[in-house]
């Protein structure tokens, strides 16, 4: 959980920054969202009587689609030499 955080944290400065490691960096983050929603759904499921309902149960998807997408424009970008 805090690794996904910090990933993200250091891949918007590195990116702010233009700096090659914020493609690391963000994969670092969206590692640390995926391990996140594993460990949250099959090593600690919810009971069913909480189980999530509405915007709860996607929320865990729609953050690792932010952390995919951040990741996937710094990889672009690096790949077009903006980042150095």
């Amino acid at each position: 959980m805090g690794v996904g955080r910090l990933g993200g944290v250091l891949g918007a400065i590195c990116l702010l920054l233009r700096e090659r490691w914020a493609v690391w960096a963000f994969a670092l983050s969206l590692a640390g969202a995926v391990g996140s929603n594993i460990v949250s759904t099959l090593v600690y499921p919810p009971p069913a009587v909480a189980a999530p309902q509405g915007a709860m149960a996607i929320l865990p998807y729609a953050i690792i689609a932010i952390a995919a997408g951040l990741w996937v424009y710094a990889w672009r970008m690096a790949r077009k030499s903006v980042l150095v």
